[in-house]
């Protein structure tokens, strides 16, 4: 199942038909070593996380989309990773897609049915989307990287993007070449009612159970 938590948006708003400011993702594809180790990536926050590793990983992993390193969401079996980037240059009001390249890291820890990564977006409000292996289809040892993607309304310039795993048990994924892009007006307005009756959706679900 996909749940969806979209309280960054508040109201459906047609948007109009000027070019949205680029908005650029620092060090996206976690080529960049920071300081200290190679674990580290310039641009990038984590938490409780292994950090980020070279294009040959173990535990079955694939290699990364774009370039030769890629970011783990990985720590201990009782770890909450979290790698987070704040990002500049939204435009208050416009919607925006958050994508990344997301992979199974370990097929032999975890469920894949649990809802273990998670996408979000925050500046005023907090949007976000939680998914499970088998949702992104990577549940099988070696399954190749899969795109996952947010759909937001920006409520301020910047914001924070952030991705984690091990929500519900100890899943853990590799991510790569995140990318954000401005929807056009046109295609605005239905891609978010598709979001909401995402959402709605899920909490039938849960209502149900």
């Amino acid at each position: 199942m996909i749940k969806l938590r979209l309280a960054a948006v508040a109201a459906l708003v047609l948007l109009p038909a000027a070019a949205a400011q680029a908005v650029t993702v620092q060090n996206a594809g976690f080529e960049t070593q920071g300081a200290g180790t190679s674990r580290t990536a310039v641009g990038w926050t984590q938490s409780q996380n292994d950090g980020r590793d070279d294009a040959v990983m173990p535990w079955d992993a694939p290699g990364p989309t774009e370039g030769s390193w890629l970011m783990r969401l990985n720590g201990g079996a009782t770890a909450k990773p979290v790698v987070s980037q704040t990002v500049s240059g939204f435009e208050v009001g416009r919607t925006y897609k958050l994508s990344v390249d997301v992979g199974n890291y370990a097929a032999r820890f975890g469920s894949d049915d649990g809802l273990n990564f998670a996408i979000e977006a925050e500046g005023l409000g907090l949007a976000s989307a939680l998914f499970s292996k088998d949702d992104l289809g990577i549940g099988v040892a070696d399954s190749p990287m899969v795109t996952a993607s947010l759909i937001f309304q920006a409520d301020a310039t910047d914001m924070t993007i952030r991705f984690r795993g091990q929500i519900e048990d100890d899943s853990s994924f590799v991510i790569d070449d995140v990318r954000i892009n401005a929807i056009p007006a046109p295609l605005a307005a239905p891609m978010l009612l598709s979001a909401f009756a995402l959402a709605a959706a899920a909490r039938r679900r849960v209502r149900q159970r």
